[in-house]
């Protein structure tokens, strides 16, 4: 639901209820990866939704999906897609 806020492992450890290495290993052995590796995925999924349907900044889209930098998210979007935002 937060996916576009910050949000560190401690906060969603806290939420939890849990320690951060609990947290951290619980979710690897549930979801099959580490709760960062998790987040950017999800943010790269919903970038590439608002790419294909709005005409916002790579910029805008960086930001509407929580990301502090577009570089970063341009890095990360190539590494997981094998594109750059504007391919």
């Amino acid at each position: 639901t937060n996916y576009q806020n910050e949000i560190s492992i401690d906060d969603l450890a806290q939420m939890c209820g849990l320690t951060k290495n609990y947290f951290i290993t619980s979710f690897k052995r549930s979801i099959g990866e580490s709760p960062y590796s998790y987040l950017n995925k999800l943010r790269i999924s919903k970038a590439k939704v608002l790419l294909e349907t709005t005409t916002y900044s790579i910029q805008e889209i960086a930001h509407r999906c929580g990301f502090q930098r577009a570089n970063t998210f341009s890095s990360l979007f190539k590494s997981n897609t094998g594109l750059t935002p504007t391919e």
